[in-house]
């Protein structure tokens, strides 16, 4: 299922013609949220954050395993690190921009690197937060792009 922008809704179809089995109690499953970072601690404060917020957490190291997952997972949203070796976040993006099973992904792009926000936006970022970022206003992020509402902040 996606919105009127063509997003898709959490918890909703993975893919077209599936549909998501329902989690525990008849609610949707948690949203399924993919943590693309070279730094390990960096990449485990974003998925332990992410995870008490009640989300379904997938890590990668680069951009080369942030794109086999991508494919493999379909997440709801994507937080990607733009300054990673092998692929980095830019060329991650570009590539999951191209393909028609991915480019509808929201991305929340982080770097330490002090890109400014309209250049990851035209990149095709949704949203852009310098590191180190607040666990809290990454979940805002997370949470816009989800379509949640700001119900007591978190899913659980």
């Amino acid at each position: 299922m996606v919105d009127r922008d063509g997003r898709r809704v959490a918890g909703a179809a993975s893919r077209p013609g599936e549909s998501r089995r329902l989690g525990s109690r008849g609610r949707p499953p948690k949203p399924v949220v993919l943590v693309v970072d070279d730094d390990a601690d960096a990449r485990t404060i974003h998925a332990m954050s992410l995870r008490a917020k009640g989300c379904d957490v997938f890590t990668a190291k680069d951009g080369r395993e942030a794109l086999e997952k991508a494919n493999a997972l379909w997440p709801d949203v994507i937080v990607m690190d733009l300054a990673m070796p092998h692929v980095d976040g830019w060329e991650a993006i570009r590539r999951l921009n191209e393909s028609s099973w991915t480019r509808k992904i929201p991305v929340v792009a982080v770097s330490a690197v002090p890109y400014s926000r309209q250049t990851a936006l035209a990149a095709g970022c949704d949203a852009y937060l310098t590191k180190p970022c607040d666990p809290q206003i990454l979940w805002t992020q997370v949470r816009t792009l989800l379509g949640l509402p700001d119900s007591g902040s978190d899913l659980q």
